[in-house]
């Protein structure tokens, strides 16, 4: 009888962990190439002279790119002194520039 109840139910011993599972694993999204990220940002950042925080970030929110990737290759430019990242007294914001 024990063993018709753990066929119906699924039942699962104290030392069932220490089978392996196999479980679905999700799908990877395909990275995008942070260099090209970073000449994204650049360019942006160059073309309009000095950006607000926020105007970039919707920036990149428009355009679909990882936050991820866009916060490494934002401290990636920082880190190489290619951008600089300021506080606008008349903006009351943080602003980068080239």
């Amino acid at each position: 009888m024990k063993k018709k109840r753990e066929k119906e139910e699924g039942f699962r011993d104290i030392t069932s962990f220490f089978a392996e599972e196999e479980r679905p694993t999700k799908p990877v999204k395909s990275a995008v190439n942070i260099d090209k990220i970073e000449r994204l940002v650049h360019d942006y950042i160059s073309s309009r002279g000095s950006v607000t925080k926020s105007e970039l970030y919707k920036w990149v929110k428009e355009r679909r790119l990882p936050l991820a990737d866009f916060y490494k290759a934002l401290r990636s430019l920082l880190s190489r002194s290619e951008i600089k990242k300021e506080f606008s007294g008349e903006r009351e914001e943080i602003v980068y520039t080239v």
